[in-house]
């Protein structure tokens, strides 16, 4: 009797304690577990939506996309008719290059193209072509070549077996494994044959996707002769579409790439290829704009969920998805579009409770950096001697559009561009300027860039990049000279010693100085916060600037000189000005690096918060003379090394506020 009684009691008073826990824990605890529901019970998971049909990711075949997945489909073949159309009022030519970086779409449009060529006007139902392209015409002949099969290929000699065996396939109908004989025809002869049998029937459209490829997966090779003899075996393959085309053998030419390469044969000579990559009537032809996210188009649907699941408005979710994905601008005036492959691949996955939770504690995914990072990049930048930073603010646009003539030693600014790692931002007085597209493309790339060096000098490791990532946040967290000084020296001499001998590019200061730079800015990019490079302020260009949750960092870097050097420039240019964000406490930093102790020594002022009204900060250090700056002996850092602890907070007056440490 006595424990039928307390039975309900018991009841009564748990579902009292869970119902008064329940919030505390909701905002306590990770939201990760209460979505797998290992935590909270059901009546306290946040609800879930409708599940949504999955977006196209990774559908590159224009026909399946249609019928598998036509939500994520946007109609943009009307000005895919101008390509193609010679009645269409904006007809440009027979012959059509488009470059774009990759995972932007390209191998999907030519599916398509192949699809129209084709005369599949099932294929076109709903969109713009279904009733504006004359389906009455006989279909031609395709001719489809995917270069991009060849990444992997580091040899002209292997090169030529596997495009002979590619293009017997292609001419047979018979699978790679069933070509047993060798092929004794060149192939630029395959090639001609192939297009000269088919014409037959009528003039060929001739489709090439990832024209570039051997070429771009052969810039970092060892030997110059490979790369060279690669591209005379291109240079006669693609001549053929010329040759062929003065026939009248070939109806129309498309052929896309990442970068314009001279000496492959596609821009020199009669019959040229008319490049429409800058042209800004086609700037948005791949990609999402904005307003194909909007409300009614078809991937707005998807943003409800996405911002449900990650405890936000539409609107917010949209500003987050365009700040990490979109930015991209192909031509002046062009409208900035969104890489689709990063989109669709995070707007798919955000359909998952799951998943958002992830993002809500490491940000919105990096899928372009998931696909592989051109490293050739990388190397190229080592070649050349130079920084990412100086790469942007070297040429304009325009430069970055030419073709690239010498390819065993190209101009780092065309490549960064044609890749996708730089993009036209609008600038001044309307001119367009150089800038990273948005924020998945500067943390993919400075990001890999890092591991590039650590890799090339032999110190990357998964634990090592976690380890020194650790140490580098808690001595920014609360920066303190010392500590800074000691963790600094560590991370350097943990490097090789090979990687710091003098190379003959190194022959000055500046040189050295713009070697440490860019391995401080690679490093110090990962870490939470935002590192930027060579900002404008004051009365000069301050070397790095981080912008850490807390508090703000202004870094000056020497090299063979003193710290106090470095954290003068700092003050006497007035770098901060720029840099002071309303009540975060800024400190000015200078280092020195002495390459011949591989040693670094800090100085460190704490400026503390900006006021704009009186003008002044909360320790002013220009009303110092910089002269009074204490220059310290060797005695006194060694004073300091033993004293770890040492804090100096007298007045500013008395320029003790600089403090320094040494390892």
């Amino acid at each position: 009797m006595g424990i039928g009684r307390a039975v309900p009691w018991a009841s009564r008073l748990c579902n009292f304690l869970v119902s008064a826990i329940a919030p505390c824990v909701r905002r306590t605890l990770s939201y990760n577990a209460m979505i797998a529901g290992m935590l909270l019970p059901a009546p306290f998971r946040f609800p879930a939506m409708a599940q949504l049909p999955h977006l196209p990711v990774g559908i590159e075949n224009y026909k399946k996309l249609r019928q598998e997945a036509p939500q994520g489909y946007v109609d943009k073949t009307e000005r895919i008719a101008a390509l193609v159309d010679r009645n269409h009022p904006g007809f440009v030519s027979d012959h059509i290059f488009l470059a774009r970086p990759r995972r932007f779409g390209k191998t999907l449009l030519v599916s398509l193209l192949e699809t129209l060529f084709q005369g599949d006007r099932a294929a076109f139902t709903g969109t713009w072509l279904y009733d504006n392209w004359n389906w009455d015409t006989p279909p031609h002949p395709v001719l489809r070549l995917n270069m991009g099969r060849f990444r992997d290929v580091h040899s002209a000699t292997a090169f030529r077996t596997r495009l002979q065996r590619y293009l017997a396939s292609l001419d047979t109908g018979l699978p790679l494994t069933q070509l047993s004989s060798p092929i004794d025809l060149e192939p630029q002869e395959q090639w001609q044959s192939m297009i000269q049998s088919r014409a037959a029937d009528g003039p060929v459209v001739v489709l090439i996707d990832e024209y570039d490829t051997p070429v771009t997966a052969n810039l970092d090779a060892a030997q110059e002769d490979v790369l060279q003899d690669i591209l005379r075996l291109l240079r006669g393959f693609y001549g053929v579409i010329k040759d062929e085309s003065a026939e009248g053998h070939i109806h129309r030419a498309f052929v896309t790439g990442i970068s314009r390469f001279a000496r492959t044969g596609l821009f020199s000579g009669a019959n040229q290829f008319t490049d429409v990559s800058s042209d800004s009537r086609f700037a948005d032809i791949l990609g999402f704009t904005d307003a194909e996210l909007d409300s009614g188009r078809p991937l707005a649907a998807y943003l409800e969920p996405a911002a449900h699941n990650m405890h936000c408005t539409i609107d917010q979710m949209h500003k987050a998805l365009a700040d990490h994905y979109n930015g991209y601008r192909f031509a002046h005036g062009g409208e900035a579009v969104y890489n689709p492959w990063s989109l669709l691949q995070c707007v798919d996955s955000l359909q998952s409770p799951v998943f958002a939770a992830q993002c809500h504690e490491a940000g919105l995914p990096n899928p372009w950096a998931e696909s592989g990072t051109p490293r050739f990049l990388f190397a190229l930048l080592a070649r050349a001697n130079t920084t990412l930073d100086d790469v942007r603010q070297s040429a304009t646009p325009a430069e970055a559009e030419t073709v690239i003539y010498d390819v065993h030693h190209p101009d780092p600014v065309g490549l960064f561009y044609q890749t996708g790692c730089l993009t036209r931002k609008p600038g001044n007085r309307g001119q367009d300027e150089l800038d990273f597209p948005n924020r998945e493309v500067e943390h993919t790339f400075r990001h890999s860039l890092t591991r590039w060096q650590q890799t090339a000098i032999g110190v990357y490791h998964p634990r090592q990049e976690s380890r020194w990532t650790t140490h580098w946040v808690q001595a920014l967290d609360t920066p303190d000279p010392i500590h800074l000084a000691r963790h600094c020296t560590r991370w350097l001499r943990s490097i090789p010693s090979l990687f710091h001998s003098p190379v003959p590019r190194a022959k000055t200061l500046q040189d050295y100085e713009t070697l440490y730079r860019t391995l401080f800015y690679g490093v110090l990019q990962v870490l939470p916060g935002l590192s930027i490079g060579e900002v404008p302020a004051g009365q000069g260009r301050m070397d790095l600037c981080l912008l850490c949750p807390s508090h703000v960092v202004n870094l000056e870097l020497k090299v063979n000189q003193t710290a106090e050097t470095a954290l003068r420039q700092i003050l006497i240019r007035q770098y901060p000005l720029t840099m002071a964000h309303g009540d975060s406490p800024v400190y000015a930093l200078g280092l020195n690096v002495d390459t011949r102790l591989l040693r670094v020594s800090c100085a460190l002022w704490y400026l503390g918060a900006y006021d704009p009204a009186s003008r002044t900060w909360e320790h002013e250090p220009f009303a110092i003379a910089m002269e009074d700056l204490p220059d310290l002996d060797e005695a006194t850092r060694k004073d300091l090394v033993l004293r770890p602890g040492l804090r100096t907070d007298a007045s500013p007056a008395s320029g003790k506020n600089t403090r320094t440490g040494q390892a």
